[in-house]
């Protein structure tokens, strides 16, 4: 076929499966159009920022593809390629599904250490998935394993599966045969032990109902079979009021006298209770239907409503009052996550954004755009000031060609895609001086650091070290508004915690309670969340007990360092032991027993001396560090799963994410670069523990660091002594 020239702008997830299958969908059309010519752009889902959040408690519906309808609404592209399962049932205004093309395998696959399978993997073996349909199915045929939450794209999920942090992970079988990934696969899941998501496996194309001529386009690479299955299970999913977060599966076959067969299934999130419909029609949607409303009469209502009533009521900030500290124009998208899962949110701005008094060293630096070879972005404020001006000099979006940006974390990102600028690298932590082995060889490059007046120095020395040269342009100030008697009150009443995003924040916090003569203590028990380790050791410096630090440095991270500290992240399991509910507790939380205690072994006081109840928390343990020689490196033990050797800089991050999780101590193992017959590095005091000692208690000073002492891993002999003339000494 032949169309006149046409270019279409093409709209997709950044994931790598997304972009897999939409360089699919562009092989379709242009196998149709040769002359058509195709335009990617990509976007970052709510589903995408959001990686440390179970999808139920988002919302699950849309969280993947409502970002790629707003901009079809708006006219930035012109198709958006989805998984279909990902599309909510309910039509979207405005838009229209143009075609449904290449349905891969529609089953679910086991992707397991060890080669295991479903039936093979061992008892309390921890199992993740997002999906609330694969934890019903995979505990109602084993109950005894453990189901934890997972996020990340697919290659991510497999790495924590390699790295020991899960034992299996179950993903749809069509992504891994889009990556080119089936020799991971430990099990293909039969559809008798593991129905799919409606619509799993197929490829929607969605456009704007009013655009004709791309539906034209659409129109030849529409499957009219893949079409009718998708109709009838999403069918079966719309009547039943459901979402991809609830436990619903439906499976539709077509058959050569040109009706369908079509199963489904809803479950109980534990398994247990199981309702199973299957039959055959012609007619798509009359079939879903009617296995509907068959569900519905056996009970599923009842299964759906009570899955919904519980997703509500473990809600893990139920009760809490968080104190947000974030501009009052940054505060709204925190709040309504806090508040979404349970919590009161109380805003005391910290920080106000304000443009710069002089602007001229901003304006000349936007006039020098070209010259430079990088343009480094810290934060989305730093981002909107500079787009301010960038937009009132009328400066051209072509003065970006012939530079790189980077930016730090997906939101700052996301935000200069926005105004139309391409990023050439974001940090996989979201910390500045993650950027530097990013930018690489800078030696004589000329990079443009666009953040606030009052940003630390540290990469800037950092980079001029290695030869750049930089020009530290402020783009906007910030300024403490103060804690007035209002938010005074507020603070005597009693909040659970606060949350400090910035060192900024801190120190004005500080301040404005020095301004009413008050101090820290006053906030006595109250938990202090920060976003990162710089921020903490600011609040530890001003005198906040004990603050905790978000594993992963966002908006995000610190909502996650909250559920994990409050304990109420908690997710049931079946156990064999008596068929009794145990419960998989956060890290922070208090490690129980199990539910039936054998008292009756504590039948004389001996035993009842010896066997006592068991309170555990994270700070009576002592988390094992093993360092080694050079620069970033995290190298697994193969030995010991999901436990790395870690270079010093490493081993920083890696007891500072711990420090965040309230436990006490760390205890370093050496791993020398030479051995001899004396162990000379356990005495040098630049040896790689010394080093990582030093370190460590330099960025968590509260820290408890313990050291191995003994010799055997630095003597070429593997003895704990000294050999000596033949016999074995201790060093003095």
């Amino acid at each position: 076929m032949k169309a006149a020239h046409r270019k279409l702008l093409v709209g997709t997830r950044t994931s790598k499966l997304a972009m897999r299958q939409t360089e699919c969908v562009i092989d379709l059309l242009r196998g149709a159009w040769p002359d058509l010519e195709c335009e990617t752009r990509s976007f970052v889902t709510e589903g995408d920022r959001e990686l440390d959040v179970p999808l139920p408690e988002i919302g699950g519906r849309g969280v993947f593809t409502e970002r790629l309808g707003q901009a079809l609404e708006a006219g930035e592209v012109d198709i958006a390629v989805h998984s279909l399962k990902d599309l909510p049932v309910e039509a979207s205004p405005g838009l229209t599904v143009g075609a449904v093309a290449q349905r891969a395998e529609i089953r679910d696959a086991l992707v397991a250490r060890n080669g295991w399978t479903l039936a093979t993997l061992p008892e309390g073996a921890v199992v993740g998935t997002s999906s609330t349909r694969r934890q019903a199915q995979v505990l109602a045929i084993r109950p005894d394993v453990i189901i934890k939450s997972i996020r990340g794209n697919v290659p991510t999920r497999i790495r924590k599966v390699d790295e020991g942090e899960y034992d299996a992970v179950v993903l749809a079988a069509a992504g891994l045969e889009r990556l080119e990934l089936m020799d991971r696969i430990s099990e293909l899941l039969p559809l008798e032990t593991m129905l799919p998501a409606p619509g799993q496996g197929a490829l929607a194309i969605q456009c704007r109902a009013d655009d004709t001529a791309t539906q034209s386009l659409l129109a030849a690479i529409d499957d009219k079979q893949v079409r009718d299955e998708v109709l009838a299970e999403r069918t079966f999913l719309e009547k039943l009021g459901g979402g991809c977060s609830l436990p619903i599966a439906a499976a539709a076959t077509s058959l050569q006298n040109g009706s369908m067969t079509l199963r489904g299934l809803v479950t109980s999130p534990d398994g247990q209770t199981k309702i199973s419909v299957d039959g055959s029609g012609v007619d798509p949607r009359a079939l879903g239907i009617r296995l509907a409303e068959r569900a519905m009469a056996k009970g599923a209502r009842e299964i759906l409503s009570q899955t919904e009533t519980t997703s509500r009521s473990a809600q893990p900030l139920s009760g809490k009052r968080i104190v947000v500290t974030r501009a009052t124009d940054q505060a709204d998208s925190l709040c309504e996550k806090l508040e979404a899962l349970g919590a009161t949110s109380v805003r005391i701005p910290m920080i106000k954004i304000v443009p710069l008094d002089d602007p001229s060293a901003q304006d000349a630096a936007i006039d020098r755009l070209p010259s430079y070879d990088w343009v480094v972005f810290t934060s989305t404020n730093g981002a909107n000031m500079f787009w301010q001006r960038f937009t009132a000099m009328n400066a051209s979006i072509d003065d970006f060609r012939h530079t790189r940006v980077a930016a730090v974390g997906p939101a700052t990102a996301e935000r200069l895609r926005g105004y139309g600028v391409n990023i050439q690298f974001t940090p996989e932590r979201f910390v500045s001086d993650e950027l530097l082995p990013g930018l690489g060889d800078v030696s004589g490059a000329n990079i443009l650091l666009a953040r606030a007046a009052i940003a630390r120095k540290d990469i800037v020395n950092e980079l001029e070290s290695r030869g750049a040269n930089i020009d530290d342009i402020a783009t906007h100030r910030t300024l403490a508004p103060g804690i007035d008697a209002t938010h005074l009150e507020t603070l005597r009443s009693g909040v659970d915690a606060v949350t400090f995003a910035s060192s900024s924040a801190v120190h004005n916090f500080d301040e404005g309670l020095a301004a009413q003569d008050e101090t820290p203590a006053l906030l006595g028990k109250t938990v202090i969340v920060c976003i990162g380790p710089v921020t903490a050791r600011t609040a530890r410096e001003c005198g906040f007990d004990s603050p905790i630090t978000a594993r992963q440095h966002t908006g995000d991270g610190l909502i996650e360092a909250l559920v994990t500290h409050f304990g109420r992240n908690q997710q049931q399991m079946r156990v064999k032991n008596h068929g009794k509910h145990a419960t998989v507790t956060s890290a922070t939380e208090r490690t129980t027993g199990p539910i039936i205690r054998p008292r009756r072994l504590r039948t004389s006081p001996r035993l009842r001396n010896m066997v006592r109840e068991t309170d555990l928390a994270p700070r009576h343990f002592i988390c094992p560090l093993f360092v080694t020689h050079g620069e970033r490196i995290r190298n697994p033990i193969a030995s010991m799963p999901g436990v790395f050797q870690l270079s010093v800089d490493e081993a920083v991050r890696e007891a500072t994410e711990v420090a965040g999780l309230d436990i006490s101590a760390v205890m370093l193992f050496g791993i020398p670069a030479a051995k001899d017959p004396v162990g000379m590095e356990n005495f040098d005091p630049d040896g790689v523990v010394q080093r990582a000692v030093r370190a460590i208690k330099e960025a968590v000073p509260d820290l408890i660091v313990v050291t191995d002492v003994c010799l055997c891993e630095y003597t070429d002999h593997g003895h704990c002594g000294i050999l000596n003339t033949g016999g074995a000494s201790r060093p003095n």
